[in-house]
């Protein structure tokens, strides 16, 4: 599980802002995780918790995935567009290109794992 070294880096990053902030609580750590990062959310929640069992700084702290639809280009009409990820709303189908319905489309981005802000005290 790969999840367990990201979070463990993660954690790593906060420690450290937190060290040059003065802080000695974190109370959100709020991550945004690129559709096609190749990371687990339920996993990566589960490493964040069972590091903050070890970690007194990030005790009861909230992980807050913000995780956006992923986008793709099409590869026939070379427009670019987000699809919403397949769940209760939006059952798994074929993706196809909105403009001309072409289901030849290429991830854009989405692989980005980023830290995007810290609450602490």
């Amino acid at each position: 599980m790969h999840e367990m070294s990201l979070v463990q880096s993660l954690a790593a990053q906060v420690r450290a802002l937190a060290e040059q902030h003065g802080a000695s609580r974190v109370k959100v750590v709020s991550v945004l995780m690129g559709p096609f990062a190749g990371v687990v959310p339920d996993s990566f929640r589960f490493a964040f918790e069972a590091l903050q069992k070890e970690d007194p700084l990030l005790a009861g702290a909230v992980l807050e995935l913000r995780q956006p639809d992923p986008r793709y280009l099409c590869l026939d009409c070379g427009e670019a567009c987000t699809l919403p990820q397949p769940g209760p709303e939006a059952p798994e189908t074929q993706a196809r290109c909105p403009a001309c319905a072409s289901p030849r489309l290429s991830p854009w981005g989405g692989t980005e794992l980023i830290l995007q802000q810290i609450r602490m005290e």
